[in-house]
């Protein structure tokens, strides 16, 4: 190029510079009016003012270097086009023309009119701008010779080489430095070269992948920094030709030359000095390895990986949400998993995005950022809803918490940009993981129909066995489940066959299967996978139940789905089988309401005198027994006997299993007669039907032995003798032999730890102490509830029961002081458990007052009495021996003066 011309195309391009900053103030000016109207506004003023800043360095290079060539100029007319476009779209958007000072006032109808979808077209076209202006950027600043492939950057005055710089975003001045991914992404560059972060759409991955750029180009300004987004094959070509024909690499205008090889060889020349690439969004498999459109002239047609360069000059960085994506083009050991950031950092992101400074971290602050899973996107967009609203945290926060089931994501599902995401990238936290849903539903069915059955259980814990079919090959499970790990969309929790979900993840596998009509049939299936799966809650399932416990809970809350007969039935027997495992755990509320559900099904569906009806109504009775409820217990137990009793002989065994039960309800009555009736009736009849060393048999002979100890010590009571009772000396042998023998039975049919052997246990233990051997007594009991602790918790109801024994028999021992401090112990938990009106409690408060009685603690002693008294009476009736005991207590005490008594206190 001769001077003239040189100097006429330097005017040319400083001329269309010119024009291109006066229609971009333009444009600034325009938005700059809308703040108050649109939150986007601010956004868009600042890329503005990056566009106008990449104009003043095009112009000073041309100016200074008095060079420019034609690709330069080129590049410059196509922007002027696209900003002279800009502002006729401004204008269209600038309804009616309304004067900058009428906005203000004018506000409210403005916003209505300024339609997202407007301000979304604008931001699009101002990105394509964006792109032209860095690539004439670029040309401005690099003049490459046309020979061959190892190109030298050409030198300006001064001997100063220009380095590539295509980073298409402004540096975040409000970056929340993640320290431990950033730490661990700059060691991978300098020790690997290659770094690769993955994690799930919104976590953050670009924006570490932006900070690395700037941060290299701070410590490194002679590094070439290339920045792509790898999305699409379309997208990664359309970058590779840009590159080529920018650089004027010799044969990107051949339409017959490979342009990405082009740009692959020179990256891997040594002699254009570092560089960082950056691949970003790289996020489906295909675009690298699989059979993708070949860009025009290149080989093959097996991905684009082959394009990637390797030299040991240049450093590798991607992001990707597929984390397969990066363990194939990456060593395993440069991959860095990118999860939600730290409480602390969603704090400090939060508060720095938000309208108003947040000059401390506050507790509405730390609790929105728990709400959304302090995933970065979600609250980049919560800050933006609340600044666009005028809310402030609170009342944001509770738009998020009081909406209905997909509430958060209506309010998430608003697409307010981002100004560091690429324009084609939604910038709404559920459109961006539906992106990842649709494509494993193309790329793996089986993986979509997992991630669909995952979103009906609970989010937490969700057991591995209960995710895989029956009759599917491990294979196929396992690359299923693999891939939903590889888009981190599960996590497997460590240590464990288990996997949880993040709660925004799953509301949005939700809401995605409720768009496409979709959740009804994946409830359904879960339904009948736990109903098939979920066994009866006993000592030797209940890990196993535990697994499945929080899920079935969920899974219940579907019975409006579940509404065919067959599904019915299944679903009565999950309430079964929950209820069971309750009852196991303690948990005998919760138990009630399930059985009291089950019993209702089974009766429309079966009639009250199906034995599946009775088998629940049964237990449902135990366990209002356990709770007091002895009326309703006494009721359905004598109910189930009439029917069982007028019955097919094939109901026998649930007739001597209703009669054990009821036989023991009645011993807890003080009915000891008829009692032990019933429960002789039930060993004879288990004795005939099952044989003497069945478990059914063995329980049925452990309620016979103490209603023969309760009719001991009633004779015993009515003031005869011991020693010269033949009758009650020999119902309480024959109560302990029983009770030795069932004890001794179980602990080998079901081992020393399971749960009935240590009642059985605890049990022999009473048996004595009422004999009178406190000794073996006191053995028996401390074993049983130091047994009891580890295998059921110190709050079970059988645990505490023990306790009460442990306090009665030192007690006995005259060991008083002792017995009081167990006595408190046990009373402050059972009253937590069970309730201040509990039977039990009373118990132990009678069995307080003993023990402070004989302490000389009189007054406290006798209110205890009386609270006891009062108690027993409303729950157990004015007759019952317990009662009686405690009102002969109080009364007695009350009746002594206490001025002639030392009283300590």
């Amino acid at each position: 190029m001769d001077g003239l011309s040189g100097a006429a195309s330097v005017i040319a391009v400083v001329s269309v510079a010119i024009q291109i900053a006066s229609g971009l103030n333009t444009l600034k000016s325009f938005w700059g009016s809308m703040k108050s109207a649109h939150g986007d506004s601010t956004v868009i003023v600042e890329d503005i003012q990056l566009l106008l800043r990449i104009i003043d360095t095009i112009r000073a290079n041309c100016e200074r270097y008095g060079s420019a060539d034609d690709t330069t100029e080129s590049a410059l007319r196509s922007c002027q086009d696209r900003v002279v476009a800009l502002n006729e779209l401004a204008k269209s958007i600038e309804f009616g023309c309304v004067a900058s000072s009428k906005r203000k006032r004018l506000w409210t109808p403005f916003k209505a009119a300024l339609k997202a979808k407007d301000v979304r077209r604008f931001q699009d076209a101002l990105h394509d701008a964006k792109l032209t202006l860095v690539l004439a950027r670029q040309t401005s600043s690099f003049a490459i010779t046309q020979q061959g492939l190892g190109q030298d950057l050409k030198v300006k005055p001064g001997g100063m080489k220009q380095y590539l710089s295509m980073i298409p975003f402004e540096r975040d001045s409000r970056f929340i430095s993640r320290t431990t991914a950033m730490t661990r992404l700059n060691t991978l560059i300098a020790t690997h070269k290659k770094a690769g972060l993955t994690g799930m759409g919104g976590v953050g991955k670009s924006q570490l992948a932006i900070e690395l750029c700037y941060s290299i180009k701070e410590d490194d300004p002679e590094q070439h920094i290339i920045w792509i987004y790898a999305s699409t094959a379309d997208r990664v070509e359309e970058a590779y030709l840009s590159i080529a024909k920018d650089l004027g690499l010799a044969g990107w205008d051949d339409q017959t030359c490979d342009k990405m090889n082009l740009v692959c060889e020179w990256l891997n020349d040594e002699g254009i000095g570092k560089w960082l690439l950056v691949l970003d969004s790289a996020d489906d498999l295909e675009v690298f390895f699989g059979k993708t459109p070949c860009a025009q002239g290149s080989q093959g047609g097996s991905g684009l990986a082959r394009y990637i360069p390797h030299g040991s000059h240049g450093t590798l960085v991607i992001t990707s949400r597929d984390k397969r994506v990066c363990q194939r083009l990456l060593r395993n050991d440069s991959i860095i998993e990118i999860g939600p950031m730290t409480e602390s950092e969603s704090a400090h992101f939060l508060a720095s995005r938000l309208p108003s400074p947040q000059s401390t971290l506050t507790d509405e602050l730390h609790a929105l950022a728990t709400t959304l899973d302090n995933i970065p996107l979600a609250m980049s967009q919560a800050a933006a809803f609340i600044s666009e609203n005028g809310l402030d945290i609170a009342e944001y926060h509770h738009l998020l918490l009081t909406r209905d089931e997909f509430g958060p994501l209506d309010v998430l599902d608003e697409d307010l940009t981002e100004r560091r995401r690429d324009s084609t990238a939604h910038s709404s936290i559920f459109q961006t993981w539906k992106i990842s849903f649709d494509y494993i539903t193309q790329s793996q069915p089986r993986a979509s129909n997992l991630l669909a059955f995952m979103a009906m259980l609970d989010r937490q814990d969700i057991p591995k066995f209960i995710l895989q079919d029956d009759d599917e090959k491990p294979i196929v499970f396992h690359k299923a489940l693999g891939t939903l790990q590889a888009f981190a969309l599960v996590t497997q929790q460590p240590r464990t066959q288990s996997y949880s979900r993040h709660r925004l993840v799953q509301l949005a596998t939700r809401r995605w299967l409720h768009a496409k009509g979709q959740q009804g049939q994946y409830k359904i299936a879960v339904f009948e996978r736990l109903a098939q799966k979920f066994p009866r809650g006993q000592y030797e399932t209940r890990d196993y139940c535990g697994a499945l416990a929080s899920h079935t809970r969920l899974v219940l809350s579907y019975e409006d789905t579940v509404n065919s007969d067959a599904n019915q039935l299944d679903l009565a027997m999950l309430l079964q089988n929950l209820a069971s495992f309750d009852t196991m755990q303690g948990r005998l509320r919760e138990a009630l309401d399930y059985q009291k559900r089950c019993i209702s099904i089974r009766e429309t569906h079966l009639g009250v005198s199906h034995i599946s009806t009775l088998e629940c109504m049964r237990e449902l009775a135990c366990n209002l027994r356990d709770v007091a409820e002895y009326g309703e217990a006494e009721r359905l137990h004598r109910r189930s006997l009439v029917i069982l009793e007028s019955s097919n002989p094939e109901l026998r065994s649930s007739l001597l299993a209703t009669k054990t039960d009821l036989a023991d309800l009645l011993w807890s009555l003080g009915a000891y007669d008829e009692a032990e009736k019933l429960s002789r009736d039930a060993v004879a009849g288990r004795m005939e039907l099952l044989g003497p060393s069945h478990a059914d048999t063995i329980t049925s002979m452990g309620v016979l032995s103490l209603v023969l100890c309760a009719l001991a010590k009633r004779e015993e009571t009515a003031g005869e003798d011991l020693e010269s009772s033949p009758t009650t000396k020999v119902r309480y042998i024959e109560s302990a032999t029983l009770a030795r023998e069932v004890f001794e039975k179980k602990k080998e049919i079901l081992g020393a730890n399971h749960p009935q052997t240590l009642v059985s246990m605890n049990n022999l233990s009473w048996i004595l102490r009422n004999k009178g051997d406190f000794v073996e007594s006191e053995l028996l009991v401390r074993e049983a509830l130091e047994r009891k602790e580890k295998v059921l918790g110190e709050d079970h109801h059988d645990t505490l029961n023990c306790k009460y024994c442990l306090a009665v028999v030192v007690a006995c021992q005259d060991r008083h002081g002792e017995a009081e401090k167990i006595y408190r112990e046990h009373l402050e938990a059972v009253v937590r458990v069970l309730g201040k009106e509990h039977p039990n409690t009373m118990r132990s408060m009678r069995g307080l007052g003993k023990t402070l009685e004989s302490q000389r603690k009189f007054q406290q002693a006798l209110e205890i009495y009386r609270e006891a008294y009062e108690g027993l009476s409303g729950t157990l009736g004015p007759n019952h021996i317990s009662t009686m005991e405690s009102k002969t207590l109080f009364e007695r005490l009350s009746n002594r003066n206490f001025n002639e008594l030392p009283v300590l206190a």
